[in-house]
């Protein structure tokens, strides 16, 4: 844990925070701003869809403050590089499709209606490749994000549930335990003088 208002190592504000991080220019520090995906300690910036990600690489983080487990990670890395994979794909079949229209009227002009078919068939598939590359991306990348979340929003619930139990426990003054005393045995009586020589 951090001392408030310690200044910022950046631009001297003292309008710190206690976890590091300095509201005034956006500086952090502290292990646990490290990002899981490339190392360096860097701020959170939100960039939809991908939500939180990191100001240095650009990869999710999902959670300020949050370290995510290596393999998810990995499988979040993978994921985002598919995604930038068939959005290239599907920029290259939507310019191929896009040049099939003028193409499909030059080829009518010069081979007839055969052309003119063959340029829209191309036309078609390369449209179709496109959407089917894009939503691959998309749903593979949209299933990790999803699965990220669910693993912080759990992290998040156990450490609710840690501090609620930690905050119901008794005082240790309330933990001593008094033994119960026997009394099933008698206490031996001791007779007065005057009645033992009565007695006797």
């Amino acid at each position: 844990m951090y001392r408030l208002l310690e200044p910022c190592a950046r631009c001297g504000s003292e309008a710190t925070t206690a976890d590091g991080a300095c509201q005034a220019c956006g500086y952090v520090w502290g292990p646990e701003h490290t990002c899981v995906h490339c190392g360096e300690i860097r701020p959170l910036i939100d960039r939809a869809p991908l939500g939180c990600v990191c100001a240095g690489c650009g990869l999710p983080r999902i959670a300020p403050r949050w370290q995510m487990a290596p393999a998810q990670a990995e499988r979040l890395r993978a994921a985002v590089e598919v995604r930038e994979r068939t959005r290239k794909v599907a920029v290259v079949a939507v310019v191929i499709a896009t040049a099939c229209v003028p193409l499909g009227l030059l080829a009518g002009d010069v081979a007839g209606f055969g052309g003119w078919l063959g340029t829209l068939v191309a036309w078609a598939v390369s449209l179709g490749f496109a959407v089917l590359a894009r939503r691959r991306g998309v749903v593979r990348l949209d299933a990790e994000l999803a699965a990220a979340r669910l693993a912080w929003e759990r992290r998040a619930v156990e450490g609710r549930a840690r501090v609620a139990v930690s905050a119901e426990e008794p005082a240790p003054a309330d933990r001593v335990r008094v033994a119960p005393v026997d009394t099933s045995e008698e206490e031996d009586v001791i007779e007065p003088a005057s009645a033992r020589r009565q007695s006797s």
